[in-house]
């Protein structure tokens, strides 16, 4: 009987709720129809203040996050520019470099071009034959 107990004051203490044998304390009401006129005007008037603050505060902080939803759009659209200015440079980096490839394909292949007219066009030198090939070259001519 103590703490644990759901029945006891002190069980429902512990817990922090009430009932028959933990009685809430009894608040004290004031009749609002004992308020003269002029105190419920204030009231109200106080009232109206409060909801007209609360508008007020509502619209700044819509038109904060309208503002930062601005910015941060503008910080998008931005990094989007800079993203496809940067793409745009590589692409015509590598326009170049495909550019200058293909240049130097063409140039080692008129190289190339140059060595084979070069090649027919010399004479081509006379071997000197050896007594084995001259041995058999003779053989052939006189079958």
């Amino acid at each position: 009987m103590g703490k644990g107990d759901k029945k006891t004051k002190r069980g429902k203490i512990i817990k922090g709720s009430y009932g028959v044998t933990r009685r809430r304390k009894a608040k004290k009401q004031q009749a609002i129809a004992e308020k003269p006129a002029e105190v419920k005007k204030a009231a109200a008037e106080k009232e109206v203040e409060k909801v007209v603050e609360k508008k007020e505060v509502a619209e700044k902080a819509t038109e904060k996050k309208v503002a930062e939803k601005k910015e941060v759009t503008e910080k998008v659209t931005e990094k989007k520019e800079v993203t496809e200015k940067a793409t745009e440079k590589k692409v015509a980096e590598k326009k170049e470099a495909a550019e200058k490839a293909t240049e130097k394909k063409e140039v080692t292949e008129k190289a190339a071009e140059k060595k084979e007219v070069e090649k027919e066009t010399k004479p081509k030198a006379k071997k000197t034959a050896t007594k084995e090939e001259s041995t058999e070259a003779e053989k052939k001519e006189e079958e």
